[in-house]
């Protein structure tokens, strides 16, 4: 169905129609419209503007008009020519992202990552500062500590700031949707800091903060073979469990924001999955075998050089990943059945240990749902939120980039 604008402006698709039609507003139509076709290219990486049109079921002028907008801002530029299929002869010439059109900040605070980077709009990771020496122990100072980090990195790459649209920070625990309140940040005790507000006015542009889980939840569902799959489980295992759990293409929180805290499924009367499945446990179970972490380095960073090391005949080492692996997969198939997902990721430092991930799946037989690793790290993951927020989105501030 083809719906036409009152005012004349472009050619929307229904489901546009459906979000933006009822403003009557000129401006919200563009950028729709604008952000329709930046999703494509996005998308596609390399797509010519028949193409486009195609896609966003825009009429060609309507394409051609909003494209020689993104070209003339810098965020689009025209690359190689096409030969269309089914179309024998006549070429296009490609339309792709442009490297240096737009960037954002990426902000990962958690107990075994924290770091600071520069993405570009194409997702690359341009430059990155490591802030595992920043304490997590008094919430305020570290905060101003990473944005102060923010603010080197920023001259250091020497970007310019009006294309800086905005950040995104992956935190540990649960991120309100509401007011941004942390919750759920166990071992932080960082529970009831806004980390995004924080932010935003410290380093001054649009800041956004999720989960980690649910941060990476989200990347993964927006790109590569998960993409377009409506009903998926992650769970993050780092020094601490963490899931999130998607269903018919919808986030899961509660009422309290604590949806699926599966860190806290009872194992024993005295004993969750977190104290026996999660990188602590693992760091646990090193000990007991006399392989306590050097005094010079922190959990996080023994964890996940344990974790991507190559153990080889080292039996012991390899046996305390896989007894935890199994402990998460037992109580996976207790769940799963119930849940029903499409899709199961394990993602985190601890299942780069191929051990770990063979232990969960020594457990799951031949349950009917796929299971699937991410390789996303958590700056990934607040890069990519930032984009979606800030660049592939309806509110991208197309005036900011026209004064670049």
């Amino acid at each position: 169905m083809i719906i036409y604008s009152l005012y004349k402006i472009d050619i929307v698709s229904e489901r546009a129609a459906k979000t933006v039609l009822g403003t009557g507003s000129p401006i919200d139509l563009r950028r729709y419209n604008r952000d329709a076709v930046l999703r494509v290219i996005k998308e596609c990486g390399s797509v010519s503007r028949t193409e486009i049109s195609d896609r966003v079921t825009l009429t060609n002028a309507a394409v051609s008009r909003i494209t020689k907008e993104l070209i003339d801002v810098g965020l689009v530029e025209e690359g190689e020519r096409l030969v269309l299929k089914g179309q024998a002869g006549r070429r296009q010439v490609a339309l792709r992202l442009a490297e240096q059109g737009a960037y954002v900040l990426g902000i990962a605070v958690t107990l075994n990552a924290r770091d600071v980077v520069v993405g570009n709009g194409r997702g690359d990771i341009i430059d990155r500062i490591d802030c595992s020496d920043i304490s997590l122990e008094n919430p305020k100072t570290a905060l101003r500590n990473f944005a102060t980090r923010a603010e080197t990195l920023i001259q250091r790459t020497g970007i310019d700031r009006k294309r800086l649209i905005g950040g995104a920070a992956s935190v540990a625990g649960r991120v309100d949707p509401i007011d941004g309140k942390i919750m759920g940040a166990d071992p932080l005790d960082w529970d009831g800091q806004k980390v995004a507000a924080s932010f935003e006015k410290q380093i001054g542009i649009p800041f956004v903060s999720e989960g980690r889980a649910a941060a990476l939840l989200q990347v993964e569902r927006s790109q590569g073979p998960t993409s377009g799959l409506d009903d998926i489980l992650l769970i993050n295992v780092g020094l601490r469990l963490g899931a999130a759990l998607m269903v018919d293409g919808n986030l899961l929180r509660g009422k309290t924001n604590d949806a699926f805290a599966l860190n806290n499924f009872p194992l024993t009367p005295n004993r969750t999955l977190d104290d026996d499945a999660s990188g602590f446990a693992i760091l646990a179970k090193m000990r007991e075998l006399g392989r306590s972490q050097p005094t010079n380095i922190d959990p996080g960073s023994f964890l996940r050089l344990l974790a991507e090391s190559d153990l080889g005949e080292d039996n012991e080492a390899t046996s305390a990943f896989a007894q935890c692996g199994k402990v998460l997969g037992r109580v996976l198939c207790t769940l799963l059945p119930i849940l029903s997902p499409q899709l199961v990721i394990l993602a985190g430092a601890v299942v780069r240990q191929p051990a770990y991930v063979d232990g969960v799946k020594s457990k799951l037989g031949t349950m009917p749902f796929e299971l699937q690793t991410s390789h996303c790290t958590t700056a990934q993951s607040a890069v990519q939120l930032a984009l979606d927020h800030h660049l592939f989105n309806s509110r991208l501030n197309i005036d900011q980039l026209m004064a670049a």
